[in-house]
């Protein structure tokens, strides 16, 4: 079985996902990109969340919701600020992990672009059209 491994800035917070990811998206959301601090929103690995394991240390979360109304639980770390990702819809039966491709250290192509309807004009598409969508795609 194959796991993506990561870890924050200054290394406090280790993670993996086991696993291959439910998917890999890049996220033109403005949640993302203020999040992230860029234009670019952020790439993602979905995982399930008996697949993700904190390996060293404890992130720090602030829940906000969705544009669907979900609580989404950013996690990041308390000494350096790195955005390690969130919790998607949680405490609901859907519950999933989203964690941010820029932390770990193989990241994987992303294969979805999401929320194409918020990517600033100047910003290239990065795959196919027919796997880009105006926002979160339906399962």
């Amino acid at each position: 079985m194959s796991s993506l491994n990561g870890h924050c800035l200054c290394g406090d917070i280790e993670f993996k996902i086991e696993g291959e990811p439910v998917a890999v998206y890049l996220c033109h959301c403005k949640d993302c990109q203020t999040i992230s601090g860029s234009c670019f929103g952020t790439t993602s690995a979905k995982a399930e969340p008996k697949n993700f394991k904190i390996l060293k240390g404890e992130p720090k979360h602030y829940e906000t919701k969705s544009d669907a109304g979900n609580i989404v639980a950013k996690m990041f770390c308390p000494r350096c600020g790195t955005n390690i990702g969130s919790v998607g819809k949680k405490g609901t039966p859907d519950e999933y992990v989203s964690v941010r491709s820029g932390s770990m250290e193989n990241p994987p192509q992303p294969k979805q672009e999401l929320y194409m309807k918020s990517k600033p004009s100047w910003v290239q598409p990065m795959v196919p059209e027919n796997s880009r969508f105006d926002g979160m795609p339906h399962k």
